[in-house]
């Protein structure tokens, strides 16, 4: 008898014990599933998931255009609880666009994330090579629609670092400079010019956004032909363009990334830039191959590229920084440089149709022309 109570107590102290760890093994699970971060605003469990198939990847491949940049400054926030190697590559923006293409004809995917040209990303879509994202799971992508691309409704890509083009120049030579785009048709400037070939920095103002704004496309040509007088100089490369005007061989770089003058003026060089009165709105953008290797990653990748500690370290390491971006995604009011300097300014966009067409009717070697650079 007196065994037997034994027994019976020692059984329900197992099935208590047991039902204790069945408990906490529920409560981890459901801990597990809805562990998803602030910035993520989407099903915890789909977090979850996209993050434990990235995990099974191993790896996410990007391409990056900045000139190592923009990758490190990823590299350096990513987060290391992930059992995911972020593995970054330079390539030249037009590179990227030339690359895929040739890789989805001979049915070879390399990549998971690539950055190229606004043209690019649209010229990837219609060959059907890009991705649908899903914008709407991470916070400042809903709250700031602005920020997605898309292309007949899809939303294809987005980008963390806008690349706000100013007006770089000499301190040392300049002391009364360019402040917009008609000030660089003064004789005085004769020489004196670096512009950008990409002609990313005047696309935009040849739309119809630009029509509105008092711009459109002749009003772009008679620019630039009035521009080539001036005898500007030219690089492929805006980075390159900007060390001229930190070593004196050109006083302005009109059109040249913000991002670039502050590098140089941390490094003690003298120079400073403005905004023009109108920029325009045609950057380099974050994209998915349809057939990424690693899907799962690739997607974590563009969701987490808006996480606060990305942006924060987007701006630390390279001074990349979006002007829609206020600086309450970044988790710290001090990260208002960007946001507040947009604040005033007119910005023109380079809608999707207007982008094609350039495209089509090849406006940016028209504009080349109308420059002197071809």
């Amino acid at each position: 008898m007196e065994a037997n109570m034994k027994n019976r107590s020692l059984c329900v102290v197992v099935a208590m014990v047991l039902g204790i760890l069945a408990l906490g093994s529920i409560c981890f699970a459901a801990a597990a599933t809805s562990s998803a971060p602030n910035w993520w605003v989407g099903p915890p469990a789909e977090f979850q998931k996209l993050v434990e198939g990235a995990e099974k990847e191993g790896e996410v491949i990007l391409w990056d255009s900045s000139g190592a940049l923009f990758g490190k400054a990823l590299l350096e926030a990513w987060p290391k609880q992930w059992k995911i190697k972020l593995n970054s590559i330079g390539v030249d923006h037009e590179q990227q666009v030339t690359r895929v293409l040739t890789e989805a004809r001979g049915g070879l995917n390399t990549v998971d994330v690539i950055n190229p040209s606004l043209v690019g990303v649209h010229l990837l879509y219609e060959r059907g090579i890009l991705a649908r994202l899903v914008p709407e799971n991470v916070r400042v992508l809903r709250d700031v629609p602005k920020l997605v691309t898309k292309v007949s409704g899809v939303p294809v890509g987005w980008n963390p670092r806008y690349g706000v083009r100013v007006f770089t120049y000499n301190t040392e030579k300049v002391k009364d400079t360019a402040k917009d785009w008609p000030d660089l048709l003064d004789p005085k400037w004769k020489g004196r010019i670096a512009f950008d070939m990409d002609m990313r920095q005047v696309l935009p103002l040849a739309c119809s956004d630009g029509e509105r704004v008092g711009w459109g496309y002749e009003r772009v040509r008679d620019f630039l032909r009035q521009l080539a007088k001036q005898k500007p100089q030219y690089h492929d490369q805006g980075r390159v363009m900007a060390t001229w005007v930190g070593s004196g061989k050109a006083d302005i770089l009109a059109g040249g990334a913000f991002s670039h003058a502050l590098v140089l003026k941390k490094q003690g060089a003298p120079v400073n830039a403005v905004l023009p009165r109108i920029i325009g709105k045609s950057e380099n953008l974050m994209a998915v191959p349809e057939k990424a290797p690693h899907p799962n990653a690739a997607r974590l990748l563009m969701a987490w590229v808006l996480s606060p500690e990305s942006l924060r370290s987007l701006w630390n390491v390279g001074y990349y920084g979006n002007i829609f971006i206020s600086p309450e995604y970044y988790g710290d009011p001090s990260f208002s440089f960007y946001y507040d300097l947009g604040k005033g300014k007119t910005v023109v966009d380079a809608s999707v149709d207007c982008v094609q067409k350039a495209e089509k009717e090849n406006w940016v070697g028209i504009f080349r022309k109308d420059i002197g650079f071809e």
